[in-house]
This record gives structure tokens, C-alpha cells and sequence, in this order.
């Protein structure tokens, strides 16, 4: 069951009892800052569901600064970032109609000399397109639905998280904030909710886990629970406007429109219709999407930003259709990008992922700027065999490879080529350890 407006309202009010003000001074001891390795997980760049949130823990940004206090400077443009009232973790929540936009925030680290501050920046990257998501991004905020019937709801929140190539260590897993309405504890990589006796709303707990290694990297992240009782409940029906924010060059894109709505019984996917058409673009159904294309050629040369429109219905089982819902798609201006592709390398424990595929994170070694419109396998390696899918490169060790259990480097080829029509290849470098 989705978080429909209904249950927003609920997680509003559950959130109101976490959330504080912009600022905290909390006195934490000044560390030196270390040399981590980002690469494992990007901690400046977040990702979140429209429907959920990102979560900073105070104590883990502080790690590696040297200050005593934390202020958000600048708040996003799709979204609010708030203070929880305890004061160890800063949430963002984006906006209820925001379905795919880039936010930032600046955050200001007050030093132990009250004079200096050093500023820092977060993204956050709100979407429903999981394809967009790096191997490196770290934790995932969850949504769970649990029945409350007197059992334990399991809650394996670490099977979305983002992290490569088997650095996750599992048995850092703890709750970093309990639940409002219920009971949490860490069993077997995984955490038990159970809610209180006859409750039925919402309820949110955050989570902690670190990478691997003496000088690990901490996440916390946010799940988000429907927790439904035993009272029948009621369906309303909604139609929620969307948000999308878009490089204006990009090919194709899906837009599930429908993800944020409650259709209920009311309305079937099947008869989704655009009623007002893009003018900045071409659109059309397919699926209970609609595809929505840039016009390239319809994007006025003076501006860096134009906004696009259009309007879907849906129809009952009586064929009347239901009000007009607005959907905004804000084309951003792409910037010219010199993309460029370095050939790669990662290292990955034959013990751990044994014949399980995993992800080649090769865009770890891509510029940031690049769109990429196809990818593809220009040469295989000798231990494992590499496939796409999607914009994803995943790699799979032979059950059959003759140096089965010894060290060995294997190496692949990548060949891709960005929305810009620029063609790049790079060699990856896969390091099996036994």
C-alpha cells in the first residue's frame, strides 16, 4: 500500500514531534581531518524517493571537520531541511509534488574560533528512477507497510543501499533514532519493528550502518512505516500534481505521474489520457506513463530555463473522467560538458560474491556533467562475463575459471556514448582476491 496523501498528512504530524529549528550547537571534540576514501560512498550527493526523505546524522558530517556546530546556510529550492529536536540529525523532506529534481544545501560548520566557518554543500537527488542511482550513493531510505496483527514486522532495510563492491559492513547495523509508535531491535542484518498494540498510522525510525575498513564511512538513513491495524480502513482517492526537473538535451524520459496519486477502485491506469499537451516538448501514454521528449528546437536561445506543461485525467468505470491534474516539467539549459572516461578499477572478495553478479561502478571514472544515451560491452574479460542493463554494467565470475580461488585481474571494455553524441571507451580493471 502506497503513502497517499492520507498518510502524509499522518507522517506530517509524526514528523512535526522530530523536527526543530536550523541551527545546533553541540559540542563535539575537534577531530583532525582524515584522508577517506569518497569513493566507496559519496557523502555530499543524496538520493530520496519523492515520497521520503534524506537524513544527516550531525555527529558523522562532523567527523572529519573541525567544529563545534552546524547551521544549514541555504535551504533547498524543491524541498525544507530541518533540525531534528534532539539535534543529532538534519532531514530533508522535498516537496509534495517535486517527482524529479536536484536540490542543494549549504551547510555552515561553525569552528571552535566562533569568527571562521567553513561552508559545505550537500545535492540532493529526489527520484523514482532507480537507473540514476550510482553504486557508490550509500544508504536508501525505505517505506514499509506492516500488518499489526501481535507479530514482528522485518524490515530488511539494507537490501536498496548503494554501496559497489561488497564494502558494506552489516554488523555496524543499529537504530540511530527509535520509532514514535513502536519497538525496533537489530536481528540477523536486518531490524524488527513492532508497533504498539492497536495502533494504525504512520511511524519512522533512522537507521546507521559504516563501510568497512579502520576508517569506515557512516550513513544514517530513514524508513518510513505504514503500520496498519486492525480496523478496516477507508480509501480516499487522490490526484496529486508533479515536478520534474530536466537537462533540456535529454533523450526520452518515463514520467510515472501516478506514483504519488490513489487511485483506489476508482480509477484503472488503463485509462490515462493527456488532455493538454507540452508545448516545449512531445508527450504520449504508455504503460499509465507518459514519455515525455525535449524539443531542442522549440527552447528559446536567451533563456536558461523554461517551463513546460501538461494535463492527464483518468476515468471511472462509468467512463467520467476525473478533474485535470497539472503536471510541470522545468527544462534546464544543459551546459556544454568535455566529457571524459578514465579506465577504472575495483577489487572484490571471491569469498563474498562468489558467482553473484555485482556492479561495475565505472561512473565513478565518468564526468558528472555526462548524459549517457547508450552504453554497451566492447570486450570481455577472461574470468567473468559483464552485461548491461539499463545504464547499469553488472560483472559475474565464471563458476567454471580455471584460476578459481587464486588472486587474478580480469578487464573489460566499456564503450558508451553521452546525449551529446560524443562516443568514449575506457578499460575497467576487476581485482579478485580469493
Amino acid at each position: 500500500m502506497k503513502f497517499f496523501i492520507k498518510h502524509i498528512a499522518i507522517l506530517l504530524s509524526v514528523m512535526g514531534l522530530l523536527l526543530g529549528c536550523d541551527e545546533i550547537k553541540k559540542d563535539v571534540v575537534p577531530v583532525t581531518p582524515v584522508d577517506a576514501q569518497p569513493a566507496l560512498w559519496d557523502i555530499h550527493t543524496l538520493y530520496t524517493a519523492p515520497s521520503n526523505m534524506v537524513t544527516i546524522n550531525v555527529k558523522d558530517f562532523l567527523k572529519n571537520l573541525t567544529g563545534h556546530a552546524i547551521k544549514i546556510e541555504k535551504n533547498g529550492a524543491f524541498g525544507k531541511a530541518y533540525f531534528t529536536t534532539n539535534g543529532k540529525f538534519i532531514v530533508y523532506v522535498p516537496d509534495s509534488t517535486v517527482s524529479d529534481a536536484t536540490d542543494m544545501l549549504v551547510l555552515s560548520v561553525v569552528n571552535l574560533d566562533t569568527q571562521k566557518q567553513v561552508k559545505d554543500s550537500i545535492w540532493v537527488k529526489v527520484t523514482n528512477n532507480w537507473d540514476k542511482v550510482p553504486c557508490n550513493a550509500g544508504v536508501m531510505p525505505d517505506l514499509f507497510h506492516c500488518f499489526n496483527k501481535g507479530t514482528e514486522c522485518v524490515l530488511d532495510v539494507l537490501k536498496n543501499d548503494r554501496y559497489c563492491n561488497a564494502i558494506l559492513d552489516s554488523a555496524s547495523l543499529q537504530i540511530a533514532f527509535d520509532p514514535l509508535f513502536g519497538s525496533a531491535v537489530v536481528k540477523n542484518n536486518r531490524i524488527v519493528y513492532t508497533p504498539k498494540k492497536d495502533y494504525d498510522g504512520s511511524d519512522v525510525l533512522f537507521y546507521r550502518v559504516c563501510s568497512a575498513g579502520a576508517q569506515g564511512i557512516c550513513m544514517t538513513a530513514a524508513v518510513k512505516l505504514d503500520v496498519e491495524g486492525s480496523s478496516t480502513r477507508t480509501c480516499t482517492t487522490n490526484l496529486l500534481p508533479n515536478y520534474y526537473v530536466i537537462p533540456s538535451n535529454s533523450p526520452k524520459v518515463q514520467l510515472d505521474i501516478l506514483a504519488n496519486d490513489n487511485l483506489c477502485s476508482t480509477y484503472n491506469t488503463n485509462t490515462l489520457k493527456i488532455t493538454k499537451w507540452p508545448k516545449y516538448g512531445t508527450a504520449s501514454v504508455n504503460s499509465g506513463k507518459i514519455d515525455y521528449e525535449p524539443a531542442s528546437s522549440s527552447f528559446p536561445g536567451y533563456l536558461t530555463q523554461i517551463d513546460d506543461y501538461l494535463e492527464y485525467t483518468l476515468s471511472d468505470k462509468y467512463g467520467i473522467a476525473s478533474p485535470s491534474v497539472w503536471v510541470k516539467v522545468s527544462l534546464i539549459r544543459a551546459t556544454s560538458c568535455d566529457a571524459k572516461f578514465d579506465n577504472g578499477v575495483m577489487e572484490v572478495s571471491e569469498t563474498i560474491v562468489q558467482a553473484t553478479p555485482f556492479e561495475v561502478p565505472y561512473q565513478l571514472y565518468l564526468s558528472s556533467c555526462a548524459e549517457i544515451s547508450s552504453i554497451s560491452i566492447a570486450e570481455q574479460g577472461s574470468h567473468g562475463t559483464a552485461y548491461v542493463k539499463g545504464t547499469k554494467i553488472y560483472y559475474q565470475i565464471s563458476a567454471w575459471d580455471k584460476d578459481k580461488g587464486k588472486d587474478r585481474d580480469d578487464q573489460i571494455k566499456i564503450k558508451l556514448t553521452t546525449t551529446q553524441g560524443k562516443e568514449l571507451s575506457a578499460n575497467f580493471k576487476i581485482k579478485i582476491k580469493k
